[in-house]
């Protein structure tokens, strides 16, 4: 009877170690994507009182440069919200321990993912996702990272509480009438030694936004604002007394309702 005790143990360990990653894994990432930043930007609205949940996708550079200098990135960490969404009856969880991810350098991409969820208390309009980053000497030789500084990266999430008698409105929300795939932005070329050329298409008339952001979110150049008509867009930016290193180029629609992302690389 001891020995059945015994083996009933281990199987039932054996049993529980085995499903132990399966209920630990709370997203996985998406390796379709490749355009850094998070994904979406915009999330589907949520309502005060009912239950919701959201997986937000992140991508990752493995490196940065500053002026000529190139710096590896050690490691991410999902650090926070502004305002902290656990004030408005939600919280976060990552796939990754702690929310941190260790880079990978031999990858051209890190990528990782969390999920929002709750139930809302009170309405909201936006929310920042804080990434602390640290950054160094990455030697492949040893496969190290040689930490020299943190930073913290903020990227804003288009996100919103609505209070729930707002679902019986008949008022339709730019949300609902487009989505990403409505929209578009390129650049070519890119990498770039110089001018580049951005062309976006809109759906319809829409107020739009189009700067171009370090990657600490902080705008470099205002590259485009006001209202155009739908179509086709283009235009060719020169990135005169811009540094070398990896920018993005951000496309905001209706006052930052919708929007779209893309990584630029400068390199002279």
């Amino acid at each position: 009877m001891k020995h059945l005790v015994q083996k009933t143990g281990i199987i039932l360990g054996l049993i529980l170690a085995a499903f132990a990653p399966m209920q630990a894994q709370v997203c996985t990432p998406d390796t379709n994507l490749n355009a850094i930043g998070l994904s979406p930007d915009s999330l589907p609205p949520a309502y005060v009182g009912e239950a919701y949940s959201q997986v937000i996708q992140a991508v990752l550079p493995t490196d940065t440069s500053i002026g000529p200098i190139t710096f590896a990135f050690c490691s991410y960490r999902i650090l926070n919200t502004a305002p902290d969404i656990s004030d408005y009856g939600l919280s976060f969880e990552c796939d990754q321990p702690a929310c941190t991810y260790i880079v990978d350098h031999s990858q051209n991409v890190n990528r990782g993912c969390l999920v929002v969820s709750g139930t809302p208390t009170d309405t909201l309009s936006s929310i920042t996702v804080n990434l602390e980053a640290t950054i160094g000497t990455y030697n492949a030789t040893a496969d190290t990272c040689i930490v020299s500084n943190t930073l913290v990266i903020p990227y804003t999430v288009n996100f919103q509480i609505l209070d729930t008698t707002a679902q019986d409105t008949n008022s339709t929300s730019i949300y609902t009438a487009l989505t990403r795939q409505d929209l578009s932005l390129t650049l070519a070329p890119n990498p770039s030694g110089g001018a580049t050329t951005l062309r976006y298409v809109l759906p319809e008339r829409t107020e739009v936004q189009l700067g171009l952001y370090d990657l600490m979110g902080r705008e470099v150049h205002q590259l485009e604002s006001g209202h155009q008509l739908a179509g086709e867009h283009a235009l060719t930016f020169e990135p005169a007394g811009l540094p070398d290193g990896i920018y993005l180029v951000r496309l905001r629609i209706d006052g930052g309702a919708l929007t779209l992302t893309e990584k630029w690389v400068l390199r002279r």
